[in-house]
């Protein structure tokens, strides 16, 4: 079974390798030796195809065209954003103009500073587009890239 699978790649891959696209070249994987190793023509066809330079190419071509299309899903999605803040202030009244002297009879003063104090405010902000073409093209666009990279002949 194997091999069957492993001839129906390499039967698909020959118009490309005789068309030139990029299957000239490959990774090296283990440590050169000056012995023959003997394998089966399945094993050879296997490890040509582990380190063949178009498919690893093509594979990472792949994984990009699987994040545009995670990019175009994202900007369909509610966009929200956040925010925390703390204020800590003191007030001097009379630099604001608040001169007022109350008599003493009364038993207390108005202070001229406010002593510190301090608010916090958590915000929350929310936008969603109810339909936007551009995107949904986007988003339908990447899915047909990501079915033409999978059907890749170099895949």
């Amino acid at each position: 079974m194997k091999l069957q699978t492993l001839l129906a790649l390499l039967s698909l891959a020959l118009p490309s390798i005789a068309a030139g696209q990029n299957f000239q070249g490959s990774v090296a994987s283990g440590t050169a030796t000056s012995t023959p190793i003997a394998l089966s023509f399945a094993e050879a066809i296997d490890r040509g195809l582990k380190t063949n330079l178009g498919l690893l190419t093509s594979q990472q071509s792949s994984e990009e065209v699987r994040a545009q299309r995670i990019r175009a899903l994202s900007a369909l999605l509610p966009q929200v954003t956040g925010q925390l803040s703390m204020t800590e202030q003191q007030l001097n009244l009379q630099s604001l103009g608040f001169n007022v002297k109350l008599p003493s009879s009364l038993g207390f003063q108005i202070p001229k500073i406010v002593s510190p104090y301090s608010y916090q405010a958590a915000l929350l902000n929310t936008s969603v587009s109810l339909f936007d073409y551009r995107n949904w093209s986007n988003l339908r666009s990447s899915q047909e890239s990501q079915k033409a990279a999978q059907l890749s002949v170099t895949w």
